[in-house]
């Protein structure tokens, strides 16, 4: 768990992005299952399903690159995220100055959903990944929030799906099983705009005002 909390603490220097979000997850999901010893009780039971880069018998990819047709690659986790929706803080999502009135701050509220696809051959095995990696997430909550805090607004394990056959795609697709983890997202998205004249000369993406005066 070590290299988890050294992960956790390094959040605190990112910028949220569409992005940085699911290699975030990625990272934190690979390095929870890179040991048994992360599992508990469990990890006599699945000392064999731990992930490395080069022959760990548990698959984590990101979720653009699922392959129905690599049948060997299970039991297997895909992480992605869902769309991303943004809201209103304030009118004309104005939020502040430059210390010299050279450029604007603006923030929008961004939500989404991080979605941890568990596959495997039967929907036991799906579902006690899909459960291992939900304890993980809910117990990590109070880390995340303190790591991010002042970027992240809302951070919660909200849901964990049944497992349930593939679609028949193909001839072997319905012996595969999936169950879904559910993680709910909120960051605020900040942007600069800076002037010179009374044109446009920069857009600068950063976490906060007090680093555009830094920088």
């Amino acid at each position: 768990m070590k290299d988890n909390f050294q992960l956790i603490d390094e959040l605190s220097r990112l910028v949220l992005t569409p992005v940085t979000i699911r290699r975030i997850f990625l990272l934190l999901t690979r390095l929870h299952y890179s040991t048994n010893e992360n599992y508990g009780i469990l990890k006599e039971k699945l000392k064999d399903f731990t992930w490395n880069p080069k022959d760990g018998k548990l698959h984590i990819d990101y979720d653009y690159n699922y392959d129905p047709a690599q049948l060997d690659k299970r039991p297997a986790i895909f992480v992605g995220r869902d769309d991303i929706q943004y809201t209103k803080v304030v009118t004309g999502d104005h939020s502040g100055h430059s210390e010299d009135r050279s450029g604007e701050q603006f923030t929008k509220t961004a939500k989404t959903s991080v979605i941890l696809r568990h596959i495997a051959k039967s929907p036991d095995e799906s579902e006690t990944l899909a459960d291992l990696s939900s304890q993980f997430f809910m117990g990590i909550t109070p880390m995340i929030r303190d790591s991010l805090q002042g970027k992240i607004l809302e951070y919660e394990v909200i849901g964990l799906k049944s497992s349930r056959p593939f679609e028949r795609t193909s001839q072997q697709a319905d012996q595969h099983f999936m169950s879904d983890l559910i993680i709910g997202l909120a960051y605020n998205s900040i942007w600069m705009t800076s002037f010179e004249s009374h044109r446009i000369k920069t857009i600068t993406f950063k976490e906060s005002l007090a680093e555009f005066q830094a920088s």
